[in-house]
């Protein structure tokens, strides 16, 4: 008989939850649907939009940058528009960037002339910290000096090294977080040559 009260009251309980979620829902609305040409629509001005927006993710136009190199001089993404640019993110203390330094000079040696070009942006270290590490490798890309580390937040740089890899066009194809190897980078190179 005691049983029988719980499983009643249970069942009175559930009832009266039930109920109140019911009224609480908000009304269901009359609006119809969108149509599908609606929709298609909206799908076409969402694509249009993409490939004019600047983010830093795969498949969308590389956002731009202006910094210092090491010798001074301007360098601007935008400047590279036609070549595959190797962006990498790195840092003085980080073992794995300074193995790939010597991967991307034997690859921007081999690929003289076709286009294929580098840009190494440092984590806001001090210069003269940037030449005592860079001056036994004998680099002849440009070590970009990103004060504040603003373009490392732009692209949401979170660890090192990270590489992004540009199209031709601007977009990034490919993002590379750790060490990249050379056959990696081969890889990403080929790839991006086969399918323009």
């Amino acid at each position: 008989m005691k049983r029988q009260w719980i499983f009643l009251a249970l069942g009175v309980l559930a009832g009266i939850f039930l109920g109140v979620s019911i009224l609480m829902r908000p009304p269901l609305s009359l609006k119809p649907s969108p149509s599908s040409i609606e929709t298609e629509a909206a799908e076409e001005v969402v694509e249009e939009r993409a490939e004019t927006l600047s983010l830093p993710f795969r498949g969308y136009l590389a956002p731009d940058f202006e910094l210092m190199d090491l010798k001074g001089e301007t360098v601007r993404l935008s400047d590279f528009l036609g070549d595959i640019v190797l962006i990498n993110f790195w840092a003085t203390w980080c073992g794995p960037c300074r193995l790939e330094m010597s991967t991307f000079q034997a690859r921007l040696e081999s690929s003289q002339g076709e286009g294929f070009s580098i840009l190494a942006v440092n984590n806001d270290e001090a210069e003269d910290d940037i030449r005592f590490y860079t001056d036994g490798l004998n680099l002849t890309f440009p070590i970009l000096l990103d004060p504040g580390a603003k373009v490392q937040e732009l692209y949401c740089v979170g660890r090192y090294p990270a590489s992004y890899i540009v199209d031709r066009d601007g977009v990034i194809r490919f993002i590379h977080l750790g060490l990249m190897n050379e056959k990696q980078l081969k890889d990403y190179l080929m790839e991006i040559e086969m399918e323009l």
